[in-house]
C-alpha cells in the first residue's frame, strides 16, 4: 500500500481480478454490470475501436459470469487429498471433478483448491481459488456455447482455467480422501502456483498492446438494495482536460441498434448534471477527469463539447484510464484505470486513492487499494487496502488490510429554519451527512513503516477516527507508582457491526507499578425502545477490579493501610427508561469489594457522585403530582443503609386551589424498612475514625408517614408574605428502644421574603468572561 507490503490474498487477488490489459478491464466491468449476451456482443466493438484509437492490434477474450455470493459451493470428485498451506485448506482432487455454484459448473480430470473460509458470523465470504486441469468446462446458465450467439447461457473449453468462487454460505465437499500432504507434490499443483505466480508477477507490469489476457474469474459482490437511482432530464458536458481539444468518435454498436460507442481521448473533462435519488434528491454534478474515455450510450447527441440536450433516464456507461479524478459531492477518488455505470453507480476501479470526509473530524479519510470495487454509492469493497487520516505521501502511521468494506450512509442535513436540505456554502451543492461503517480482515497497524499491530477482525463507526484505541494516559505517584493506561474500543477490536447509535463498549488495561494490573470495562448505551417497550432510554456498566499488592494511602493520618481484600474492584450499573403516560422506569446497583477502594481508586466518585446503592423504582409524574414504588436492598456491608421492601411514595408539589389562593404540597410513604449498621473495620486507623451516629442500629419494621403542608403567599410590594400550616404523622414498627413509635407533629407560621437586586452593565472582563453584573441578595425569614 503505502509501502510494498501485502497481505496473505493479495497475491491472489492481484493475479485473478486485475485485468492485464485495457480491453480486458472494460469487458470485465461491462460482464459485471449486467449478465445478457449484449453485453458479450458489445466487448468486441468495443476492442475494435479501442484498436482504432490506439491505431496498433490486440486482442481480447471474455471471462463468465461468475455465481451469487448467496449460494453454496459443491465440490465432488472421485478421490483427493487435503492440507495446509499457510492459511489456506489446499484440495487435490482427481477423477470426475466437478464444482458448481448455482448455474456455474466448472469440470475437469483433476483440481486444486486453495480455500480460505471466513470466520463465523464476521459477515465476509468463504473463498476459493479454483485451478482445472485436463479437458476443462466451465458453463454459466445451463448451457454452452460454440459461437457469439448463445442466448441461455454460455462456456468456456480448454486444457486449464484459474479461477475464483466466493460464497456467504456453505463449501461442501464430497470427495473421498486418500491422505494427507503427499511428500511430492502432483504436477497439477505446481502447473497451479506456476499460473498463480505468473499472473501476479504480469499483474504488475506496464500495460502493453500485445499482451496474451486470460480467463479469470472476478469478485462478484451482491449489491444491496437501497436508493432507487434515477439518472432523471440529465444534461453531459465535456470539455478538455487541458487546451488541447479532445477527440470524440461515435460508432453505431452493430450487435445493438440501440447503442452507440464513443471513444475520447486527448484528455477530457466529463461532467454528468441531473442524477436524482429517491432518498437524497438531487445529488449534484458529476465531475470526471481523465485521458482516454470509451462511452456506451443510446443518446450519442447527449455527449458535445459545451453540453447536449437534456436526456430523460438514458443508460450510460463509461471506462477509463489515465490519471483519473472522480468527483460526486464531497467525495474525490484518484484512479489509472475505473468501469463507471452512471446509471448503477456502481464500477471497478484499479491502483485507487480515495479522499472523503468524516463527521467530527477535521480533515479527510484516505484510502488506497489495489482493487476498488464501487457495489454502489453507499459501499465499497478494497482490496490490499490502506488507510490514514494523514495527508502525506508517505504517511508515518496507516492501518492496512486484506480487505475493506466501507458503507456509507447519507442523510441530507435539513435547514432548521427552512426545513428544506442545505446548501453546501461552498461548493453550492446540498449537503449531505455522511455516517460510515468500516469492516476489515487481517489488519496491520504501521507506525513509522513497521508493523506494530495486528487485529483480525475490525469493524468500527468512522464518527470517531481512531484505530481500536480510545485512550492512552501514564503518570507517576507515590500511591500507584508508575501508570500507564490504555482504553480500547471493543466495538472493533471484537469486530461487532451494526452498533446501535449512542452505544460505548470499552476496554481498560491498567499498569500501575506498585499495585498491580488492572483490567476494567465500559459499557454506555442510550436509545428508543427497549424489549418492545418505547420510549428512551440509557445508561452504563462499569466494571474495574484489581489484585492489590500494595498499600493504601487515604490521608495524612491514614497511611500504609493494608488493603481488607486481596481481590478488589467495583460494578456500578445504572439504567433509566422513560415510558409512556409519565411512567419512569430506574434500576443502579453497587457492588464494591471493600469500605476503602472508591476513596482510594475513584476518589472523584467517592467525594461527588450520589451514594451506590443497589435497587428498582417505577414512577409515574401526574401534572403537579407523582407516586412511586422502590425497592432497594444493602450489598456492601461496610456501609451503613436501609433496605425497602419495598417503599411507596406520592408527592403533591404546588397543587393551587380556591382561585389560586392557596397551595397545597404533601408527601406520603408507607413501607418495610430494614436498616442495616456498617461492619467494623479490620484497619486501626479507620477503627479510630468509626464512630456511628446515636441513631444508627440495626432495627426493622413498618415505616409511614405523611405531611401536609398549606400555603397562603401574599405580595406586600417586594415583599413576599406565606403564611402557612403544616402537620406529619409518622410510625415506626420499631425504634431504638425495639418498641413501635406514633408521633403527630403540627405547626403554624409564617414566612417572609425581601429580595435586592442591582445591575453594573459597564463591569467587562475578557478574561473572566463577563459581559455585566447583576449582584442580588434575599433576606428571608
Amino acid at each position: 500500500m503505502f509501502t510494498e507490503s501485502l497481505g496473505k490474498d493479495a497475491v491472489t487477488i492481484r493475479s485473478s481480478q486485475l485485468p492485464r490489459t485495457i480491453q480486458e478491464l472494460a469487458a470485465r466491468a461491462i460482464g459485471r454490470a449486467t449478465a445478457s449476451v449484449l453485453r458479450l456482443h458489445r466487448i468486441s466493438v468495443f476492442v475494435g475501436l479501442l484498436f482504432a484509437a490506439l491505431a496498433s492490434p490486440a486482442r481480447a477474450e471474455i471471462e463468465l459470469p461468475v455465481a451469487s455470493p448467496q449460494s453454496s459451493i459443491h465440490v465432488r470428485a472421485d478421490g483427493g487429498r487435503r492440507w495446509k498451506q499457510g492459511e489456506y485448506d489446499v484440495w487435490h482432487l482427481q477423477g470426475n471433478c466437478e464444482i458448481r455454484q448455482d448455474q456455474v459448473v466448472g469440470r475437469a480430470t483433476e483440481a486444486v483448491l486453495w480455500v480460505d473460509r471466513a470466520s463465523p458470523h464476521s459477515g465476509q465470504p468463504t473463498k476459493a481459488i479454483v485451478y482445472l486441469d485436463g479437458e476443462v468446462t466451465v458453463e454459466h446458465g445451463g448451457g454452452s456455447s460454440t459461437g457469439g450467439d448463445a442466448t441461455n447461457g454460455a462456456s468456456l473449453t480448454g486444457r486449464t482455467w484459474l479461477g475464483r468462487f466466493y460464497t456467504l454460505r456453505s463449501l461442501d465437499f464430497d470427495v473421498p480422501l486418500a491422505g494427507g500432504e503427499p511428500a511430492a507434490k502432483p504436477a497439477a499443483f505446481d502447473r497451479g502456483m506456476d499460473a498463480r505466480t505468473q499472473q501476479y508477477a504480469e499483474s504488475h507490469r506496464t500495460v502493453g498492446l500485445g499482451v496474451q489476457p486470460a480467463q479469470f474469474t472476478t469478485e462478484e459482490i451482491e449489491t444491496p438494495t437501497g436508493s432507487t437511482l434515477s439518472l432523471g432530464s440529465h444534461n453531459i458536458i465535456l470539455r478538455g482536460r487541458s487546451s488541447v481539444r479532445p477527440q470524440l468518435k461515435f460508432f453505431p454498436n452493430p450487435n445493438n441498434a440501440g447503442e452507440s460507442i464513443g471513444v475520447v481521448s486527448s484528455g477530457v473533462n466529463i461532467l454528468i448534471q441531473g442524477i436524482q435519488t429517491q432518498s437524497l434528491g438531487d445529488l449534484g454534478t458529476i465531475d470526471i477527469e481523465t485521458d482516454r474515455a470509451v462511452i456506451w450510450t443510446s443518446t450519442p447527441k447527449a455527449f458535445n463539447f459545451g453540453g447536449g440536450d437534456p436526456q430523460t433516464d438514458v443508460p450510460v456507461e463509461i471506462y477509463l484510464e489515465g490519471n483519473i479524478v472522480f468527483r460526486q459531492g464531497d467525495r474525490v477518488i484518484y484512479a489509472d484505470r475505473m468501469y463507471y455505470d452512471v446509471t448503477r453507480e456502481n464500477g471497478v476501479v484499479l491502483e485507487s486513492e480515495v479522499l472523503t470526509p468524516v463527521p467530527n473530524y477535521e480533515g479527510l479519510l484516505r484510502l488506497k487499494a489495489d482493487v476498488l470495487q464501487m457495489v454502489s454509492r453507499q459501499q465499497f469493497v478494497a482490496f490490499g487496502a490502506a488507510a490514514t487520516s494523514s495527508r502525506i505521501g508517505v504517511p508515518r502511521y496507516w492501518v492496512q488490510s486484506q480487505q475493506v468494506t466501507l458503507e456509507d450512509q447519507p442523510t441530507p442535513q435539513i435547514d432548521p429554519i427552512t426545513g428544506a436540505v442545505a446548501v453546501d456554502p461552498v461548493t453550492g451543492e446540498p449537503a449531505v451527512r455522511h455516517n460510515y461503517l468500516a469492516t476489515s480482515r487481517n489488519n496491520f497497524v504501521y507506525l513509522g513503516g513497521l508493523p506494530v499491530l495486528y487485529w483480525p477482525t475490525l469493524a468500527t463507526d468512522l464518527e470517531r477516527p481512531s484505530f481500536y484505541i480510545n485512550d492512552i494516559s501514564g503518570g507517576s505517584d507515590n500511591i500507584f507508582g508508575t501508570q500507564a493506561r490504555i482504553d480500547f474500543d471493543l466495538f472493533q477490536v471484537l469486530g461487532i457491526r451494526d452498533v446501535s447509535p449512542g452505544t460505548d463498549w470499552s476496554l481498560s488495561t491498567d499498569y500501575l507499578s506498585d499495585r498491580g494490573f488492572g483490567l476494567g470495562t465500559e459499557f454506555v448505551y442510550a436509545g428508543e425502545g427497549l424489549l418492545q417497550f418505547p420510549g428512551p432510554y440509557h445508561g452504563l456498566l462499569d466494571a474495574w477490579g484489581i489484585k492489590d499488592t500494595g498499600l493504601d494511602t487515604l490521608g495524612a493520618d491514614r497511611r500504609d493501610l493494608i488493603p481488607e481484600e486481596e481481590w478488589r474492584g467495583r460494578v456500578r450499573f445504572q439504567h433509566r427508561h422513560d415510558l409512556p403516560n409519565g411512567f419512569q422506569f430506574t434500576a443502579e446497583a453497587g457492588l464494591i469489594s471493600d469500605r476503602d477502594f472508591l476513596e482510594q481508586y475513584f476518589e472523584r466518585e467517592w467525594d461527588q457522585y450520589k451514594d451506590q446503592n443497589t435497587g428498582i423504582q417505577l414512577k409515574q409524574y401526574l401534572g403537579s403530582q407523582a407516586w412511586s414504588i422502590t425497592a432497594d436492598v444493602r450489598v456492601n456491608d461496610f456501609f451503613t443503609q436501609t433496605e425497602w421492601l419495598p417503599r411507596l411514595d406520592h408527592t403533591a408539589l404546588g397543587y393551587s386551589f380556591l382561585a389560586d389562593y392557596l397551595t397545597f404540597n404533601a408527601h406520603t410513604h408507607v413501607g418495610y424498612a430494614n436498616m442495616k449498621t456498617a461492619s467494623t473495620p479490620t484497619q486501626p486507623a479507620n477503627q479510630a475514625k468509626f464512630n456511628p451516629l446515636p441513631y444508627e442500629a440495626d432495627r426493622e419494621g413498618l415505616h409511614a408517614a405523611t405531611r401536609q403542608e398549606i400555603d397562603l403567599p401574599v405580595n406586600l410590594g417586594p415583599i413576599k408574605i406565606v403564611p402557612y400550616a403544616l402537620g406529619e404523622a409518622f410510625y415506626v414498627g420499631e425504634d431504638l428502644n425495639g418498641d413501635d413509635l406514633t408521633r403527630l407533629y403540627g405547626q403554624v407560621g409564617i414566612r417572609t421574603n425581601l429580595p435586592f437586586w442591582t445591575v453594573y452593565p459597564t463591569v467587562q472582563s475578557t478574561l473572566l468572561n463577563l459581559n455585566g453584573l447583576a449582584h442580588k441578595i434575599a433576606l428571608t425569614s
